[in-house]
């Protein structure tokens, strides 16, 4: 009875939530009480609803802090980190505007294009990722490989002529062009990348949670098996998932007697770095809302080890996803997924309701009421 309830609650969350907007009636007369009476439920209820193949990630709810809007493609976080100097969050990235719509555009693509190729042939980074801008579920992502033009060149006028004629056949397209990470952490010799789901509980003052036990997406083929095993996405390949305490298991038959504990660590610090640099670049300035707003988003990040050491392990963020599926689906959904959600809805009752939090498996990794995590002085400018 108690799961059917549940299921029940998320249910109509699920069937309400466009009309469920932030500060009307309907979000304290249907909203925060379903979430009330949906936090309450012990966790082995929701770990059996995550169990029912009929329940649907749009089911959990989103805020609507994203009214700011800064984070709805990849474009804009890329453009939020450079403007805020943030360095090492995400892989060298560069925006390429599509030619044709304008000529300040076309300025911007010459200049981005002169940049990407100029670094290409001074650093040998011959291969980046391409990307649809404004692209979502990995979708239109392929690699743009330099490596036989270096090859080919006389020199560096006629390299910079043939990368200057750009990565794509269709010029007019807005990309995104990251650096390739070539030396990527990988369980079984297969690819994985990481999901950390991240609660912004509140805007005013500032608090935001991160969900330690990240979801783990793994790749099913490997490079010898095919070309795109780097791309891990279910558009690329089929993907199986992990537990991050089962990655930890992974590194720590593979590594050196007392290592794995260390890149395990590092991995982690540098997720909640990430998340605390994403945010001051959005410039979530305290606002007035009553009740406060919230949100939560998916950060998607692939771990590089930098090179054929493998002493340290760096994550770097792909994207930020603004209205994240769940991934209820994913074997790791059970016992991840679900306790992240209740434990979202528990803090987020508990502050609109004026209580003291309770304590969850969260991590606090902003609270600007007691000065944490808002100093980034040591990643942004």
């Amino acid at each position: 009875p108690g799961v059917a309830r549940l299921a029940e609650l998320m249910r109509s969350l699920g069937l309400d939530r466009k009309a469920i907007v932030h500060g009307s009636p309907a979000y304290e007369t249907k909203l925060l009480p379903v979430l009330r009476e949906a936090a309450s439920h012990p966790l082995h209820d929701w770990l059996a609803l995550g169990a029912n193949t009929s329940f649907k990630s749009d089911y959990v709810p989103r805020g609507h802090i994203t009214e700011l809007r800064m984070m709805e493609n990849k474009e804009a976080v890329v453009r939020a980190l450079a403007d805020a100097g943030c360095q090492g969050v995400l892989p060298r990235s560069f925006v390429l505007p599509g030619a044709g719509v304008s000529e300040r555009r076309d300025a911007e693509r010459l200049r981005s294009l002169s940049k990407v190729c100029n670094f290409a042939w001074e650093t040998n980074m011959t291969r980046w990722v391409r990307k649809p801008a404004r692209g979502a579920f990995g979708m239109g992502v392929s690699l743009w490989d330099l490596s036989a033009v270096k090859r080919s060149a006389t020199d560096k006028e006629s390299f910079l002529t043939s990368c200057g004629a750009g990565p794509e056949a269709d010029p007019s397209q807005d990309l995104l062009l990251q650096e390739f990470l070539s030396h990527p952490v990988g369980v079984a010799g297969k690819k994985v990348e990481i999901r950390a789901h991240v609660l912004v509980a509140r805007d005013s003052p500032l608090l935001v949670f991160v969900d330690p036990n990240f979801v783990v997406k793994w790749a099913t083929r490997t490079s010898a098996d095919s070309e795109r095993a780097w791309v891990v996405n279910s558009h690329a390949q089929k993907l199986d998932s992990l537990l991050w305490s089962e990655v930890a298991t992974a590194l720590e038959a593979e590594l050196p007697a007392g290592a794995a504990a260390g890149v395990v660590a590092g991995v982690a610090a540098g997720i909640r770095r990430a998340v605390r640099a994403v945010v001051y670049a959005a410039g979530m300035s305290p606002k007035t809302q009553n009740p406060p707003r919230w949100e939560i988003y998916g950060a998607d990040f692939a771990l590089d080890w930098g090179d054929s050491a493998r002493t340290r392990a760096t994550p770097f963020l792909l994207d930020w996803n603004m209205r994240p599926g769940i991934g209820i689906a994913c074997r790791c959904g059970l016992s991840a997924t679900m306790p992240f959600v209740r434990d979202a809805f528990s803090i987020v009752v508990a502050i609109a309701d004026a209580l003291p939090l309770p304590e969850t498996n969260l991590e606090v990794v902003v609270d600007e009421a007691r000065g944490l995590g808002a100093d980034v002085s040591d990643i942004c400018r």
